[in-house]
């Protein structure tokens, strides 16, 4: 599978980061619709970073017809639940879902909750046959160091920052950070630098 998310912050949860540890991450955009699979509706429960996210599912859950409930509660809740090492084996219901579902040739791919936030965050467990099939294009692979995780926010630094690649798919990265863009409803503020010549 390719495992994604659909927002920026999940991938941090779900790797486990801690200060001082470096992380690539790498954003996709798609290049055709995407024949997804979710068990429950994801327009209704938006990505928020500061949601609690068992009552925005419950929300969803409670609203959905009766029949479809108990279903989509049980499926949820298979997506959801955390695993470690020693608790592995809960990944066998998940990957059986996602093989009823014929990732591949039915559907392209399963959105599904994060189970590593405790905010509502979609993830993205894709078929790799999408990438064969130039479905998805990379857009960018930027280097962070993780200088402080919150429980719902993170303080990280780019170090580096990659757009391009060669025919072999090798990065050509620009050793300098990555530009970032301010989320909608941001505010700028304009800023100027001067050089100065200090006295030795």
């Amino acid at each position: 599978m390719f495992y994604a998310s659909a927002t920026w912050h999940p991938p941090f949860f779900e790797a486990g980061v801690q200060p001082n540890d470096d992380i690539l991450i790498s954003r996709w955009i798609s290049r055709v619709p995407l024949r997804l699979v979710s068990f429950h509706p994801a327009d209704q429960c938006p990505d928020d970073p500061h949601s609690d996210r068992d009552q925005a599912l419950r929300y969803v859950l409670e609203n959905l017809p009766p029949a479809a409930r108990a279903a989509t509660t049980f499926l949820t809740k298979a997506f959801t639940r955390p695993v470690s090492e020693a608790t592995a084996h809960h990944y066998r219901l998940s990957i059986a879902v996602a093989e009823a579902c014929q990732l591949g040739t039915a559907f392209d791919g399963l959105l599904y909750p994060s189970a590593a936030m405790p905010s509502l965050a979609h993830n993205l467990a894709l078929h790799p046959s999408l990438l064969d099939a130039g479905k998805l294009a990379l857009q960018y692979v930027e280097r962070l160091r993780v200088k402080q995780v919150g429980t719902e926010s993170l303080h990280v630094h780019s170090l580096n920052f990659a757009n391009h690649y060669d025919a072999h798919g090798r990065l050509h990265w620009l050793n300098q950070p990555g530009n970032w863009v301010l989320r909608e409803g941001g505010t700028a503020l304009p800023c100027g630098f001067t050089a100065t010549r200090n006295p030795l």
